[in-house]
């Protein structure tokens, strides 16, 4: 059942992967590759290292790091999505090394790697503790993981994330309009966004783990739990609790662990 799931999810980014491919390139040069940057450097300015890109889309990191000089493996499962990352590269001029992989299974010795990356990619997993394990097995002593990931389907199953959810939209669509508001589809669902059918995305989004699980909580406790000497979170974004109790309901965050 997982290796099904894991191919419905590849095709799924396939699908994507042109569009996905034309929005990341854009953000390289806006805000998000400050974030990545900026983060990614605090640990890999000091020396040349080997690096995994986990779930490298259409390779925003081979070309950040590559440029940087370090040596950096990527992989992906979605066969769109790495066409894209060696295409982009290549473009970019920096070498590359890109391989299909499923995250859950790694196919390297342990303890290969001084830095780990991976840009909201947990989230889509049938095994995220599974994958947890694999990742720590893969990395150096000393090594590092950054990861970037979000809370992006809470709000099917908790209830604080349903009506922040349902906050946002009605917003967005007193800002934009019925038409721009991207609500559940339902059979006669006529649009695409960057080229797939968000219908997929809703289906297998729903089944997925970590669509139950507040984070970035459940993976301090899990990393933690799996021998990961610190984790440090930094909340990259997030709203009040709809409550009115002074909560702050986490979004997108960043990781930093040490093994």
């Amino acid at each position: 059942m997982v290796n099904e799931d894991i191919e419905r999810i590849g095709d799924y980014w396939t699908q994507r992967s042109e569009g996905f491919s034309e929005h990341m390139l854009e953000h390289m040069e806006e805000d998000e590759k400050g974030l990545y940057v900026r983060t990614i450097r605090m640990f890999s300015d000091t020396r040349k290292m080997k690096v995994l890109d986990i779930g490298t889309g259409p390779g925003l990191f081979p070309i950040i790091l590559g440029k940087d000089g370090h040596d950096v493996i990527a992989i992906d499962y979605s066969d769109g999505m790495l066409e894209m990352a060696r295409k982009n590269c290549k473009e970019a001029g920096v070498r590359y090394d890109i391989r299909k992989m499923d995250a859950q299974h790694l196919d390297f010795d342990d303890e290969s790697f001084d830095l780990i990356v991976s840009r909201k990619v947990l989230w889509n997993l049938p095994d995220p503790e599974g994958s947890y394990k694999e990742w720590l097995r893969v990395l150096k002593k000393d090594g590092k993981m950054i990861l970037f990931d979000a809370n992006w389907w809470l709000h099917f199953y908790d209830e604080e994330y349903k009506q922040l959810n349902e906050k946002k939209m009605q917003e967005f669509k007193e800002r934009m309009g019925d038409e721009a508001v991207m609500q559940e589809p339902g059979d006669n669902y006529p649009h695409t966004y960057q080229g797939a059918d968000p219908r997929i995305l809703w289906e297998f989004a729903k089944d997925l783990p970590l669509s139950h699980h507040r984070r970035p909580s459940w993976d301090v406790q899990v990393l933690t739990e799996l021998g990961a000497r610190r984790v440090v979170v930094d909340i990259d974004q997030s709203s009040p609790s709809p409550s009115g109790d002074g909560r702050i309901l986490p979004d997108s965050f960043v990781l930093t662990i040490s093994k």
